[in-house]
Protein backbone atom coordinates (compact mmCIF):
# COMPACT_ATOMS: atom_id res chain seq x y z
CA UNK A 1 0.00 0.00 0.00
CA UNK A 2 2.62 2.39 0.84
CA UNK A 3 4.49 1.27 -2.26
CA UNK A 4 1.50 2.92 -4.34
CA UNK A 5 1.34 5.69 -2.26
CA UNK A 6 4.91 6.67 -3.13
CA UNK A 7 4.61 5.99 -6.71
CA UNK A 8 1.74 8.43 -7.36
CA UNK A 9 4.03 11.23 -5.47
CA UNK A 10 7.05 9.83 -7.09
CA UNK A 11 5.27 9.80 -10.31
CA UNK A 12 4.24 13.55 -9.56
CA UNK A 13 7.42 15.21 -8.04
CA UNK A 14 10.12 13.01 -8.29
CA UNK A 15 12.64 13.08 -10.86
CA UNK A 16 15.33 10.61 -12.18
CA UNK A 17 18.19 13.02 -13.22
CA UNK A 18 22.24 13.12 -12.51
CA UNK A 19 24.36 15.71 -11.15
CA UNK A 20 26.59 17.93 -12.88
CA UNK A 21 30.02 17.61 -10.77
CA UNK A 22 32.08 16.26 -13.35
CA UNK A 23 31.18 12.40 -14.23
CA UNK A 24 27.43 12.57 -13.65
CA UNK A 25 26.66 10.82 -10.76
CA UNK A 26 22.83 9.49 -11.11
CA UNK A 27 20.40 11.12 -8.53
CA UNK A 28 17.02 10.16 -7.57
CA UNK A 29 14.67 13.16 -6.02
CA UNK A 30 11.38 14.52 -4.67
CA UNK A 31 11.13 17.97 -4.54
CA UNK A 32 7.85 18.94 -2.62
CA UNK A 33 6.85 22.68 -1.35
CA UNK A 34 7.45 22.96 2.36
CA UNK A 35 3.34 23.71 3.45
CA UNK A 36 3.35 21.86 6.38
CA UNK A 37 6.89 23.34 8.26
CA UNK A 38 7.75 19.90 8.66
CA UNK A 39 9.03 17.36 6.32
CA UNK A 40 6.31 15.92 3.84
CA UNK A 41 5.70 11.80 4.07
CA UNK A 42 6.67 10.82 1.22
CA UNK A 43 10.25 12.93 1.47
CA UNK A 44 10.43 10.84 4.72
CA UNK A 45 9.86 7.99 2.58
CA UNK A 46 12.90 8.61 0.32
CA UNK A 47 15.16 8.59 3.45
CA UNK A 48 13.22 5.66 5.08
CA UNK A 49 13.01 3.56 1.59
CA UNK A 50 16.23 4.33 -0.15
CA UNK A 51 18.84 5.62 3.12
CA UNK A 52 18.29 9.60 1.11
CA UNK A 53 18.99 12.44 2.19
CA UNK A 54 16.43 15.18 2.83
CA UNK A 55 16.75 19.12 3.46
CA UNK A 56 14.76 22.12 3.17
CA UNK A 57 15.99 23.91 0.02
CA UNK A 58 15.82 27.85 0.35
CA UNK A 59 14.40 29.90 -2.78
CA UNK A 60 17.89 31.77 -3.00
CA UNK A 61 19.25 27.98 -3.76
CA UNK A 62 16.69 26.35 -5.54
CA UNK A 63 18.07 25.70 -9.35
CA UNK A 64 14.70 25.58 -11.56
CA UNK A 65 12.85 28.66 -9.86
CA UNK A 66 9.35 28.40 -10.73
CA UNK A 67 7.69 29.56 -7.55
CA UNK A 68 11.34 30.91 -6.40
CA UNK A 69 9.32 32.07 -3.20
CA UNK A 70 8.52 28.97 -1.57
CA UNK A 71 10.85 26.93 0.20
CA UNK A 72 10.80 22.95 -0.86
CA UNK A 73 11.94 19.84 0.40
CA UNK A 74 14.52 17.82 -1.31
CA UNK A 75 15.14 14.09 -0.41
CA UNK A 76 17.61 12.50 -2.77
CA UNK A 77 19.32 8.98 -3.25
CA UNK A 78 22.54 9.36 -4.39
CA UNK A 79 24.88 7.30 -2.43
CA UNK A 80 25.72 3.93 -4.13
CA UNK A 81 23.53 1.63 -1.60
CA UNK A 82 20.72 4.15 -2.18
CA UNK A 83 20.99 4.04 -5.83
CA UNK A 84 21.06 0.29 -5.28
CA UNK A 85 17.84 0.23 -3.38
CA UNK A 86 15.97 2.62 -5.67
CA UNK A 87 17.15 0.61 -8.38
CA UNK A 88 15.54 -2.55 -6.71
CA UNK A 89 12.28 -0.38 -5.70
CA UNK A 90 11.43 0.84 -9.77
CA UNK A 91 12.37 -2.79 -11.15
CA UNK A 92 9.64 -3.76 -8.69
CA UNK A 93 7.12 -1.12 -8.85
CA UNK A 94 7.02 -0.15 -12.67
CA UNK A 95 6.36 3.31 -12.78
CA UNK A 96 2.93 4.57 -14.74
CA UNK A 97 3.87 6.96 -16.80
CA UNK A 98 5.79 6.19 -20.28
CA UNK A 99 7.53 9.43 -19.89
CA UNK A 100 8.99 8.29 -16.58
CA UNK A 101 9.70 4.64 -17.01
CA UNK A 102 11.73 5.80 -19.81
CA UNK A 103 13.58 7.91 -17.51
CA UNK A 104 14.20 5.50 -15.01
CA UNK A 105 15.21 2.98 -17.96
CA UNK A 106 18.16 4.85 -18.79
CA UNK A 107 18.98 6.72 -15.11
CA UNK A 108 19.11 2.97 -14.09
CA UNK A 109 21.94 2.18 -16.23
CA UNK A 110 23.80 5.29 -14.90
CA UNK A 111 23.29 3.68 -11.37
CA UNK A 112 24.17 0.33 -11.86
CA UNK A 113 27.09 2.00 -14.12
CA UNK A 114 28.03 4.09 -11.10
CA UNK A 115 27.89 1.25 -8.52
CA UNK A 116 30.26 -0.63 -10.63
CA UNK A 117 32.46 1.79 -11.41
CA UNK A 118 32.35 4.83 -9.74
CA UNK A 119 33.97 7.83 -11.30
CA UNK A 120 36.04 5.54 -13.65
CA UNK A 121 32.98 4.79 -15.63
CA UNK A 122 32.93 8.80 -16.75
CA UNK A 123 32.60 8.07 -20.54
CA UNK A 124 29.51 5.32 -20.28
CA UNK A 125 27.92 8.06 -17.53
CA UNK A 126 28.11 11.06 -19.87
CA UNK A 127 26.67 9.03 -22.77
CA UNK A 128 23.65 7.49 -20.45
CA UNK A 129 22.86 11.68 -19.35
CA UNK A 130 23.36 12.82 -22.51
CA UNK A 131 20.42 9.91 -23.47
CA UNK A 132 18.34 11.13 -20.38
CA UNK A 133 18.58 14.62 -21.76
CA UNK A 134 17.86 14.19 -24.89
CA UNK A 135 14.10 14.85 -25.12
CA UNK A 136 14.74 18.74 -23.67
CA UNK A 137 12.66 18.47 -20.92
CA UNK A 138 16.02 17.67 -18.57
CA UNK A 139 18.34 19.09 -21.02
CA UNK A 140 21.37 21.20 -18.47
CA UNK A 141 19.09 20.55 -15.79
CA UNK A 142 21.16 18.08 -13.75
CA UNK A 143 21.26 19.10 -10.02
CA UNK A 144 24.59 20.44 -7.71
CA UNK A 145 26.53 18.41 -5.74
Amino acid sequence: MIDNWFLGFFEADGCFTYDRSGYCRPVMQILQQDDMGCVPPANRLVSILFAGDTALVKPKTLRHNNSEYEPRWKSAARRKDSLLRAVWFFDQHPLMSARKQRDYEIWRKMALCYIAHGASGKEQLLALADELSSDGRTKNKGVAP
